[in-house]
């Protein structure tokens, strides 16, 4: 038995089309066994078409599945073998500050991150956000009554054998503990509905079925952190799952390895600055039309012919503005740039934009992740007992 410590991925994501595109630059060609799968993929669609069986359909579903779990293993190999190829071009960043971190991370190709994760579901923070008062008041009441000790029709079957005062407080106490949010208000439990319909808007414009995996790094600046956004096909297993395996917080040290797409602190860009045109076409046409009409009239007027040709000029110099051609017979009108506005109003949704991708309290680096995992050296078992 080899004494080497071995190293075992437990992949969570793993793009296959960076790795396969990274993959076959590198190694010059696709590895043999992703086309063999693909082929059998388009066989095994061939023979569905048309009148199928149970049987048929059964033996396209293991097939698909089979598909499946040949393909992640044949991703997992093919990582292993990238990895090793590029790891010469793959930065460490925890040596990096707040002072250096762009120009660390300028001119590198991929980096690797290891440390804390925290796992960031926007569609559960939807779901969250429309829901958390309703949630709120079921768990205020469900705290009320475990702490009376009874049920609520118990309670209301007290009622009729109580008398006087305590017979009405009872009753005032169950018509409080009937409505869930006023005991949620009571406890601290209940949130202003106008924040959470904001975070379910900004959680809607901005980051439609988003799921980020935010990593802080285990050894460096602990005000820099890099965050990925994922795409959730990649994952290896559904988000509530890894949810409810991990929670929002992982307490083990997660590896992420991706490419730089965003860092904070760079120049803004330039928002356009211009005022909306106006846009009464009918009217400018109207203007350039009679501008053009009294041009005419004075051109054929026979006080030009009297007057002789350099003082006909003079008066169409003074009633022909700018804007009309010298073919003043051709009505014509000045439209407004809509390109312009446009421009502008895009300028002003980027900088808009921003805000959300940048932080005021930590420095937030943002990646394509390429893979992630979380790594277990397996060590030689010692030997136990007397070995005579």
């Amino acid at each position: 038995m080899s004494n080497q410590d071995k190293t075992i991925r437990d992949f969570i994501y793993l793009n296959g089309d960076t790795l396969n595109s990274l993959y076959s630059q590198l190694f010059e060609g696709v590895a043999e066994q992703i086309v063999k799968s693909r082929l059998h993929s388009e066989v095994q669609q061939e023979l569905q078409k048309g009148e199928v069986t149970k049987g048929q359909i059964a033996e396209a579903q293991f097939s698909e599945i089979k598909q499946s779990t040949e393909s992640k293993v044949l991703y997992d190999y093919m990582y292993s073998q990238l990895e090793s190829k590029i790891t010469a071009s793959i930065f460490d960043p925890s040596g990096i500050g707040k002072d250096n971190y762009r120009e660390a991370l300028a001119d590198v190709f991929m980096v690797k991150i290891k440390g804390r994760a925290e796992i960031e579901d926007y569609n559960r923070v939807k779901v969250l956000a429309e829901r958390f008062n309703d949630l709120a008041g079921k768990l205020a009441f469900a705290e009320t009554i475990n702490q009376l000790g009874m049920s609520l029709y118990q309670a209301e079957a007290l009622v009729s054998s109580m008398q006087g005062k305590q017979k009405a407080e009872l009753k005032q106490a169950i018509q409080r503990w009937k409505n869930p949010k006023q005991l949620a208000k009571e406890k601290g439990y209940l949130q202003d509905e106008e924040t959470l319909s904001l975070i379910n808007l900004v959680t809607e414009m901005f980051y439609p079925d988003g799921f980020e995996v935010t990593l802080t790094p285990t050894q460096g600046d602990e005000g820099i952190i890099f965050r990925g956004v994922i795409d959730k096909q990649w994952l290896r297993l559904p988000p509530e799952t890894l949810k409810a395996l991990y929670g929002g917080y992982t307490d083990f040290e997660w590896t992420m390895v991706g490419q730089i797409t965003y860092m904070p602190g760079g120049t803004s860009p330039e928002i356009p600055q211009t005022s909306v045109p106006n846009v009464n076409i009918e009217e400018s046409v109207a203007s350039a039309g009679e501008v053009g009409r009294r041009s005419k009239e004075n051109k054929d007027s026979p006080k030009n012919e009297e007057r002789g040709p350099e003082s006909a000029a003079q008066d169409n110099e003074d009633v022909v503005p700018e804007r009309v051609s010298a073919a003043v017979e051709e009505v014509t009108a000045e439209l407004p740039s809509m390109r312009d506005p446009f421009r502008a109003f895009f300028g002003t949704l980027r900088g808009f934009e921003r805000m959300f991708l940048e932080s005021k309290q930590r420095i937030e680096i943002i990646l394509h992740p390429l893979a992630i995992y979380r790594e277990t050296v397996l060590k030689p078992a010692e030997k136990g007992g007397n070995d005579n």
